[in-house]
């Protein structure tokens, strides 16, 4: 029931204003709407642009599309076709594939690899891991930063303390074991 109240609350309580709004402001600003102020913020081209695209990348598999659904539908039987077993009934064979290129011992180094090669960096911060998945813990993987990293007033540095969870299972598909 709550997820079946929010459309109607917002509508009731000023959205649909705000959005009428943000379309008027991109009309004043010469553009056909709030969404193509956006696209054209962001990527350099308006929204015709955009959906030019979508349409040749459409128009464009359609045919590889609708054989691999063919096919997995062959494979797993036509209810693997649902939107909402799609992922996972695809997912085992490329995980498999892929479990000697990602070994689950080497997550930690190739995420912070991966957060150094975006110029992050986690200096003197201390950091709580709890990677693994186990009985009753919450299912939900997050970063929590209790402590923020910054500058004292002296000019010192004040370091973070992060908190990381996660649910990993060193012995599932995908892990690299």
């Amino acid at each position: 029931d709550g997820l079946l109240s929010i459309g109607p609350f917002i509508c009731e309580n000023g959205f649909v204003d705000i959005v009428r709004k943000r379309n008027c402001m991109a009309k004043q600003l010469g553009y056909v709407d709030f969404y193509d102020y956006k696209v054209t913020q962001s990527e350099g081209f308006g929204k015709q642009k955009l959906f030019e695209i979508l349409d040749g990348l459409k128009t464009g598999t359609d045919d590889l599309l609708k054989e691999a659904r063919g096919r997995l539908a062959a494979e797993k039987g036509d209810a693997a076709l649902q939107p909402w077993n799609m992922s996972f009934m695809m997912s085992g064979e490329i995980k498999t594939k892929l479990d000697p290129f990602f070994p689950f011992e080497k997550a930690v180094e190739t995420w912070a690899r991966s957060f150094a090669a975006m110029g992050i960096n986690y200096r003197d911060a201390t950091m709580t891991l709890d990677l693994l998945d186990r009985k009753g813990k919450y299912s939900n993987g997050f970063c929590h930063w209790p402590q923020p990293a910054w500058k004292r007033p002296d000019g010192s540095w004040q370091p973070s303390s992060a908190n990381f969870t996660s649910l990993a299972d060193p012995a599932a598909i995908g892990s690299g074991l």
